[in-house]
């Protein structure tokens, strides 16, 4: 068993196989370093030229002859100095901490992705829950591609508060993590530790003391930014307050209005136009509006399936401009946009 096992690592190391079954067999475990390893060897093969030992003398030379193409590369057995042995400790941290901060990237989606689901993802779904469960067939089309884009930029905007830096306001280029525990861009909070000062620089966002000044790149949230924000502003350019709102809030916002405001909203800012199809915004306009509708719409299930942002702009359209006005009930008092 030993022989059969040291040909099969014979035959691996000369077809430079990627595993070698060094530990089939005791003998090849022995031989290892010898074979594979940091070594120079030397194989003597024995052969009778008798007739009788035709068939051994022939195994034997074959042996032989795939030993010969195998190739070691033999080093000297000598410990390296303290700055070549350092430089490989940090090189190997560098790529610890780069697949953790992929790690921690790959969770960082998954995350996202789970909070997503939660939402009504198009407006066919709030109707669903709006007329009673009713069930809706879906355009293969432009309703999945509108559900792409609309949870591709819901997903980017629930991310977006946490690449802003505190300091700037800005998506953060060079981000690093500071003793407080919060993210920074490197070049801001570098110039707050610089301002005049005995003792350790305040927190920028806890107000509290920091035990150092101490730096540590965040490769999760560079990674994020260049992953979510390929196109971004020129660097150190504010973003508005209203951009870092959190999505809830923005639903919340655009369910208090009416149907002028709303569709404003949409066309001024794309991100509105998600916002509105991912929550329940024009699904209570409807009800509020048209409120027989709701009663039509659950009296014929096989009518076809539309948003209510689609049903909405379909009545108007059919009871014309001015009749629409009069059939539509008294505005409500929330939020109105003007120009």
């Amino acid at each position: 068993k030993s022989l059969l096992s040291l040909g099969q690592v014979i035959w691996s190391l000369a077809h430079k196989q990627q595993h070698v079954p060094y530990r089939d067999s005791k003998l090849t475990q022995v031989l290892r370093n010898c074979l594979g390893g940091n070594a120079r060897t030397a194989i003597l093969i024995a052969a009778s030229p008798h007739r009788r030992n035709a068939s051994e003398t022939l195994g034997a030379l074959r042996f032989g002859a795939r030993a010969s193409l195998v190739e070691n590369e033999a080093r000297e057995n000598v410990a390296m100095n303290a700055r070549e042995l350092k430089r490989l400790l940090e090189q190997a941290r560098a790529d610890l901490n780069e697949l953790r901060g992929h790690c921690r990237v790959l969770q960082a989606e998954v995350s996202a992705i789970r909070t997503l689901e939660g939402l009504p993802q198009t407006s066919e779904e709030i109707c669903r829950e709006s007329w009673g469960g009713a069930p809706l067939a879906r355009e293969p089309s432009s309703g999945s591609s509108l559900q792409a884009s609309t949870a591709k930029r819901l997903l980017v905007w629930g991310l977006l508060p946490s690449l802003v830096c505190p300091l700037s306001r800005a998506v953060m280029r060079d981000p690093v993590n500071a003793s407080d525990g919060w993210t920074y861009e490197r070049r801001h909070i570098e110039k707050h530790f610089a301002k005049p000062g005995r003792g350790l620089p305040l927190s920028p966002v806890t107000g509290q003391r920091l035990p150092s000044r101490h730096l540590v790149p965040c490769l999760v949230v560079k990674q994020l930014v260049r992953q979510h924000l390929p196109d971004l502003a020129p660097l150190g350019e504010p973003l508005s307050v209203l951009v870092v709102l959190p999505v809830w809030l923005v639903m919340r916002i655009l369910s208090y209005l009416d149907a002028r405001s709303l569709g404003r909203s949409e066309v001024a800012w794309p991100s509105f136009f998600a916002a509105s199809e991912a929550s329940h915004a024009w699904a209570r306009v409807m009800e509020h509006d048209f409120p027989s509708e709701k009663e039509s719409r659950a009296s014929d299930p096989l009518a076809p399936a539309q948003s209510a942002r689609q049903r909405y702009a379909g009545i108007l359209a059919s009871l014309g401009p001015k009749q629409g006005r009069r059939e539509l009930c008294p505005p409500s008092r929330g939020l109105k946009l003007t120009r």
